[in-house]
């Protein structure tokens, strides 16, 4: 019986390699093939052991990646008003970046005729690049210093 989750969230090969080989060793499991352009999760499993595998999953997951969400991909024609729920936040993250990434690439080009033009002092200068910076890209160097900090990814 083939089985597909989403694994929403993870970026690290290393972690899904790591958890495309513990699950292909959970009793039941045939295979075990992670994607992790599509973040997902791909198994073959025995009908006896496809009730318990979701958590058993979900456990392997969050020991390697806690802030990936897991979900099991379900066919769109048996849950169609699920699938417009998952368009629609999509839609919303996608919009709310657009904004991020307008916003941060107006303050860093504000800055950048202020230094070509106004020849503004360096700290202003910095002060531009820096916000810029943080709106940008702030969240991939959180992500990386949390884990680093929980030991992920090593």
């Amino acid at each position: 019986m083939k089985r597909i989750f989403l694994l929403k969230g993870l970026d690290c090969p290393n972690c899904s390699a790591k958890i495309e080989k513990e699950v292909g060793e959970l009793d039941g499991v045939q295979s075990s093939v992670v994607n992790l352009m599509k973040q997902t999760l791909t198994i073959n499993v025995t009908q006896t052991a496809a009730d318990t595998i979701a958590s058993q999953i979900e456990t392997i997951v969050h020991s390697h990646e806690p802030d990936v969400e897991v979900s099991e991909n379900v066919q769109e024609s048996y849950i169609p008003e699920k699938k417009q729920e998952a368009n629609e936040s999509y839609n919303n993250e996608d919009k709310k970046l657009t904004v991020r990434l307008a916003i941060g690439a107006a303050i860093y080009a504000i800055g950048m005729a202020l230094t070509v033009f106004a020849k503004v002092p360096l700290p202003i200068e910095l002060a531009f690049l820096i916000v810029s910076y943080v709106i940008l890209g702030g969240d991939v160097v959180w992500q990386a210093v949390r884990n680093i900090s929980k030991g992920a990814c090593i």
